[in-house]
């Protein structure tokens, strides 16, 4: 097993630099459609919200903000942006805000336990 990681890395240490050099002098490599190419889609409200997520967590707030703005824009009434940016104004001492989402994310899903919690909290 100790041999096959060896040899893996030597190649991984050989071939790396050559694509390297390929890629720098501009050279096209060709690639079929279920290779490298992807076909991009538009961001969607799902995407705003796990980018506002992941921004959130690493306690860049501003940033993670404008996503759950955005993925509420997308998507008016999904409870995972509504909750997140409620949660987040929370977070950001703007309670009288977060409260307002949460009285919206009532209104939009009235048998969510999460919400009726989070109201109460807030």
């Amino acid at each position: 097993m100790r041999s096959n990681m060896l040899y893996r890395s030597w190649i991984l240490f050989t071939l790396l630099p050559l694509v390297g050099c390929v890629l720098d002098r501009g050279a096209e490599i060709p690639y079929s459609s279920t290779g490298l190419q992807t076909d991009a889609q538009p961001p969607n409200a799902k995407l705003h919200t796990e980018m506002a997520r992941m921004l959130e967590r690493s306690g860049e707030t501003g940033g993670a903000a404008v996503h759950y703005q955005k993925a509420l824009e997308h998507s008016p009434h999904d409870l995972t942006a509504q909750l997140g940016y409620a949660r987040l104004l929370v977070a950001t001492k703007e309670a009288e805000q977060a409260s307002g989402w949460f009285e919206r994310a009532q209104q939009d899903y009235p048998e969510s336990a999460a919400v009726h919690n989070d109201l109460g909290l807030c």
